[in-house]
């Protein structure tokens, strides 16, 4: 699969969530344990400033170093987790779990997207080999449970995750939206926990210190608001 990867800043959606080309593609100058830091600030940093450019909010973005020991080895995984307004997440799911689709629900889907893109444009504009396939999987259940639901109320199959992949996508090519993203990555390096024992240790920007840096970094509440997003549904998701 490797060989026929798009290398592009666009592909389509199975492309972009699925795509793990070899290890060994990666320069032996840069060591695999930053870029896995890397790839999962960059990861976070999407989620983040695209929920905050949404008015889904921010409160918080926690980075999580597990370790464990496999056949006398001891292996480090990385992984974070980006954190909107709990009360305005749980509306949200109330909309999707009742097949509506509405600008707040493709919101939610774009904010889920922008996870995966952020960490493939991060990947493309280093010439790192893309690593998507474990690290999208909690986005990719989340995307198509409301693509099914969507579809379940006669909306077409897939219209809904093919439209918040692509507008995620083309949302990050904004240099302010991308500038944003790479000041609370470079931001979040700071908060990794050490990682040297075993078990899970977790390290948490709180909302209010990623939400200044997105602020200073010309993104704020509303900042997409002039989004189509109502337009985009019609065009994109229209009924049976």
């Amino acid at each position: 699969m490797a060989a026929s990867l798009n290398r592009k800043v666009f592909c389509d959606y199975h492309e972009g969530m699925f795509a793990s080309e070899s290890s060994s593609k990666l320069n032996a100058n840069i060591p695999q344990d930053r870029v896995a830091r890397e790839a999962v600030t960059f990861h976070e940093s999407g989620h983040a400033v695209m929920q905050y450019a949404l008015g889904l909010g921010c409160s918080g973005i926690t980075l999580l170093v597990t370790k464990v020991r496999r056949d006398w080895k001891e292996l480090t995984y990385c992984s974070g987790m980006s954190a909107s307004d709990e009360a305005l997440d749980q509306r949200v799911r109330a909309e999707i779990e009742h097949g509506r689709l509405n600008d707040s629900v493709i919101a939610h889907g774009v904010a889920t997207a922008a996870g995966p893109a952020a960490e493939r444009k991060y990947y493309l504009l280093n010439g790192l080999p893309f690593r998507m396939l474990g690290a999208t999987r909690y986005d990719r259940n989340s995307i198509d449970s409301a693509d099914m639901k969507l579809a379940s109320t006669g909306r077409r199959r897939f219209a809904y995750r093919r439209l918040v992949w692509r507008r995620a996508q083309l949302t990050l090519e904004n240099e302010t939206m991308w500038n944003a993203v790479e000041e609370l990555a470079a931001a979040l390096n700071n908060y990794w926990p050490t990682g040297k024992r075993l078990g899970e240790e977790t390290g948490t920007m709180q909302g209010a210190v990623a939400q200044a840096i997105m602020r200073k970094a010309g993104v704020f509440p509303g900042f997409l608001r002039a989004f189509p997003l109502s337009i985009a549904s019609e065009q994109y998701c229209p009924p049976r």
